[in-house]
């Protein structure tokens, strides 16, 4: 009359069985269908990455040109135009004719009054084109360090792009994975299959033993009566 175990077994399935079945099968079908394609351009991805990740290594020819040419640029110290001192005498030359040509016209004046006035228009126009040759390359330069934050960002394009598309190539087979878990997890998980053990007293009679046990545990006096 011991205790008895019972094993229960629960099966819960949806509604539209054959329905859930069915679209399960189908979302399997096209994922093993469409897994080769994802592969393939998962594969093509990752070699076009890795080409772009050998342009950024190699450098692009035009950007370090332009690279090249910023740094010059910066590195050029004031008044180093080769061509200014030459150009200042050609400048200093055509002024000397045209102002003897105007004190000529007008009967000269000569002597150190005319050498003053040649010599004052000279040294002004020296300095002017020096200043204006200055400040020109000032600006060279600084037209340059503007140029510099574009350039550093230009050479990286090609980094940029190969992790973009490194990562997208490499991401593409596992969430397609991912996207047909979750979708058969979704369909499938209706379905519900559980089993459990249950433990019973000895039959009919071990049922009411065990009743009137709990009866006399709580009525001490009913044990008197019974056993005298």
């Amino acid at each position: 009359m011991g205790s008895k175990k019972t094993k229960t077994k629960q099966v819960n399935r949806p509604v539209y069985d054959r329905e859930v079945g069915a679209a399960a099968d189908a979302n399997q079908a096209a994922y093993m269908s469409a897994l080769p394609g994802i592969n393939a351009i998962a594969s093509r991805g990752t070699e076009a990455a890795q080409g772009l990740f050998d342009d950024y290594a190699a450098g692009d020819p035009t950007i370090q040109a332009a690279q090249g040419f910023v740094q010059d640029q910066l590195a050029l110290e004031p008044g180093s135009n080769p061509y200014l001192d030459q150009m200042i005498a050609d400048a200093n030359d055509d002024t000397r004719r045209q102002l003897q040509t105007q004190l000529g016209t007008r009967g000269g004046i000569g002597g150190s009054s005319e050498y003053n006035i040649l010599a004052n228009a000279l040294s002004r126009q020296s300095n002017d084109l020096r200043y204006q040759d200055y400040g020109a390359q000032m600006d060279r330069q600084a037209r340059a360090a503007g140029m510099a934050p574009g350039l550093l960002a230009g050479s990286l394009i090609p980094l940029d792009a190969a992790m973009r598309v490194g990562n997208q190539s490499a991401m593409m087979p596992l969430q397609a994975s991912a996207l047909n878990s979750a979708s058969t997890a979704g369909l499938l998980g209706q379905y519900q299959n559980t089993e459990g053990t249950q433990t019973q007293s000895g039959g009919l009679l071990g049922s009411i033993i065990g009743a009137g046990i709990g009866g006399l545990a709580g009525n001490p006096a009913a044990f008197t009566g019974i056993f005298g």
